[in-house]
């Protein structure tokens, strides 16, 4: 088929337009402060449509060629979410008009969470593992019984065999087929966290190429006791997700300059390969250098 998308963006555009360098940003190609962990630590302005996405990403192989329906639908609901970012950095909204789109943004944030290629890093890596740990139990015996749920399920070594063989693309493919019900599963429990805003006077907040921080005892899944979940929405603006569902929602609270800096060394430090600011990388990381040796010597 002709006109499919090829370069599927895993950070939507629409979404680092807002952090993009003020004086690009409605330019046709806006531009943004890069900073390519992956590359020496390097740091330049670029386009905002050249980072952050890989050529079929999404893409399913048919006889027929590429299926990228996921993309489509990834595009329509970034779409819906455009509309809403506009809203969010506009104007400071109700608390009512915000929790009306409570699940679109459950959703869209556990899409951000899944649809990133750290995440078939992690299905890829788990492959192995279960290969390894099920090809030394399989040289005794050619069935192996396992509890999944409650419930007494068993493998057969020829099953083992078939997926001990799969290709790195059968393995993405895996990955790309599970992907929307994991994401829908995701949001379920995003939903029901308490909402919140944090907003600073300065446009300081930056973000990154998987830009949702999970906090909690391992730094890892939503559903530990007492996770939160950060994400930036701009510059100036950041969701904040926690437990404290007694506690009125949809708020927004003020930060200071310290704390919006912290948040920005919290991106830093995260599964990243690149780091994303509408000013100067340099000056965001002596930012944050200042305020660690500040906190150091108790100032």
């Amino acid at each position: 088929m002709k006109n499919q998308p090829k370069d599927h963006h895993y950070v939507p555009k629409f979404y680092l337009k807002y952090f993009s360098i003020p004086e690009t940003r409605n330019l046709k190609y806006p531009k943004i402060w890069c900073q390519n962990y992956g590359n020496g630590n390097s740091t330049f302005p670029t386009g905002i449509h050249k980072i952050a996405y890989e050529k079929h990403l999404y893409s399913l192989r048919t006889d027929s060629g590429m299926n990228v329906s996921l993309e489509n639908e990834f595009a329509e609901i970034e779409g819906f979410m455009s509309k809403m970012w506009e809203l969010l950095n506009s104007q400071l909204n109700d608390s009512n008009d915000l929790k009306a789109y409570k699940k679109g943004l459950s959703l869209f944030i556990s899409i951000m969470l899944n649809r990133n290629p750290t995440q078939f890093k992690e299905w890829e890596h788990l492959h192995k593992e279960i290969t390894n740990l099920f090809g030394s139990l399989f040289e005794n015996t050619d069935i192996i019984l396992y509890q999944e749920e409650n419930k007494e399920n068993h493998l057969g070594k020829k099953e083992f065999e078939e997926y001990k063989n799969l290709t790195k693309i059968d393995i993405k493919e895996s990955f790309i087929k599970i992907l929307k019900e994991s994401s829908f599963e995701i949001a379920t429990e995003l939903i029901k966290k308490r909402w919140s805003i944090l907003i600073c006077k300065k446009p300081l907040l930056i973000t990154s190429d998987n830009p949702v921080i999970i906090l909690n005892d391992k730094n890892f899944g939503i559903n530990r006791p007492n996770t939160k979940i950060i994400f930036p929405i701009s510059p100036y603006l950041s969701f904040y997700l926690d437990d404290l569902t007694n506690e009125p929602e949809w708020q927004y609270y003020p930060i200071t300059d310290e704390q919006a800096i912290g948040l920005n060394y919290l991106q830093s430090i995260s599964d990243i390969k690149l780091l994303l600011s509408p000013r100067p990388i340099d000056l965001v990381h002596a930012e944050i250098k200042e305020s660690i040796l500040q906190k150091k010597h108790g100032a």
